[in-house]
């Protein structure tokens, strides 16, 4: 089991998957973070509860379809400073890498770097 903390309040204990991020795509152009932009100085959450790996399946198939975040029980909101503990130290993953173990914390600092994005670009969103 997982517990997740948003700014300091817990939003899920219990067991699933937790994705942080402030991009709204992901790989293959899945849009986990629906709500996520890189310039609104939040990180975006997304907790999919898995008692069972065919719950998993469940929410794959409704993130495919883009459908994920109107399921009662997937969970979405947003911070800016993340805390996800275990009573376990589980795997924890950055950017597709093994990053060590919970418990992690993720902050965002807001404005601390620019892009530059060619106009055609806007045509991606």
């Amino acid at each position: 089991p997982i517990s997740v903390a948003v700014d300091g309040e817990t939003v899920f204990a219990g067991r699933g998957i937790v994705l942080v991020g402030n991009i709204h795509r992901y790989c293959l152009d899945l849009r986990i973070l629906r709500d996520a932009r890189d310039d609104d100085g939040l990180l975006d959450v997304c907790i999919f509860p898995c008692r069972w790996q065919g719950g998993l399946m469940v929410h794959s198939l409704f993130t495919a379809l883009r459908r994920h975040v109107e399921r009662r029980s997937v969970i979405y909101c947003q911070g800016r400073h993340i805390r996800i503990d275990s009573t376990v130290p589980l795997p924890l993953e950055v950017d597709g890498d093994v990053a060590g173990t919970l418990p992690a914390e993720f902050t965002i600092d807001p404005g601390a770097v620019t892009f530059r994005v060619p106009p055609q670009a806007n045509k991606c969103h």
